[in-house]
């Protein structure tokens, strides 16, 4: 899947890492989505590139691109963005995976195939504001090996009020 908008850093990448952040956004998101890559780019040192994927709506496409375009130079020397169609499998299945969350956010269930050619991101919702920078969280990676395709974190840290344990259509395994 080609990304529909583009945005490259002009200046190049900085010297220090390349960071790959996706969210999906369907619905009345945008200004929330756009509180989340603003406070990305705030609080991750300027020596950390950053590579938003962004999967929206038609509708919302022009609406990103007009935003980060806007973003003042300083973070906008150091930062690329893709952004690409909802697209789900065309098959019977279809309609099942759009239903299966909130709207379009089964949509991160087939970032790998959406995005062959990034090997490592990661993926939050709209609704996530970072504290500290991207970069804490993606040295995480560094621990993993190749037989590993996913980490994950818990929602919420009291275990009983979790969305997912609680009402998702989906096996919910616990703990490890």
């Amino acid at each position: 899947l080609q990304p529909v908008l583009q945005g490259q850093s002009s200046h190049g990448e900085t010297n220090g890492a390349l960071v790959h952040l996706c969210v999906v956004v369907c619905g009345e998101r945008g200004e929330e989505t756009m509180a989340m890559l603003k406070s990305v780019a705030l609080v991750t040192p300027s020596t950390v590139s950053l590579a938003f994927h962004i999967v929206a709506e038609k509708s919302a496409q022009n609406f990103f691109q007009d935003q980060l375009e806007l973003w003042p130079r300083r973070h906008r020397q150091r930062l690329s963005y893709f952004i690409y169609n909802i697209s789900f499998p065309d098959d019977d299945t279809s309609d099942s995976w759009k239903k299966l969350f909130k709207p379009c956010a089964s949509q991160r269930l087939f970032l790998p195939e959406i995005l062959p050619s990034v090997d490592s991101l990661i993926y939050v919702d709209t609704d996530t504001l970072f504290l500290r920078s991207l970069a804490d969280l993606w040295s995480h990676f560094y621990q993993m090996n190749e037989s590993q395709l996913a980490g994950v974190v818990s929602e919420a840290e009291d275990g009983t009020a979790g969305w997912y344990n609680r009402f998702a259509n989906h096996p919910f395994y616990g703990q490890y």
